[in-house]
């Protein structure tokens, strides 16, 4: 089976709503502005894989304390 590239947005537990409030367009405030001023709220992994299941599933292999943001996934 062809491999494709995969995107995984994914933050620390915790920040998904600040995740939420930041990229559904919600107002910055300043939770939201120190999470992003420490970089916590674009954090994105590569993950080469035959669907964005088995790259899901990677990802919480190499990074188990860490929630995957559904709504920023995507194929490349």
């Amino acid at each position: 089976m062809t491999k494709s590239l995969f995107r995984i947005s994914y933050v620390e537990t915790g920040d998904e709503i600040l995740w939420r409030d930041f990229w559904g367009g919600g107002p910055i405030d300043d939770r939201v502005q120190a999470a992003l001023d420490a970089g916590r709220l674009h954090l994105t992994e590569y993950i080469k894989a035959s669907s964005l299941a088995e790259a899901k599933s990677k990802f919480r292999s190499l990074f188990p304390d860490f929630i995957i943001m559904e709504e920023g996934g995507a194929g490349i």
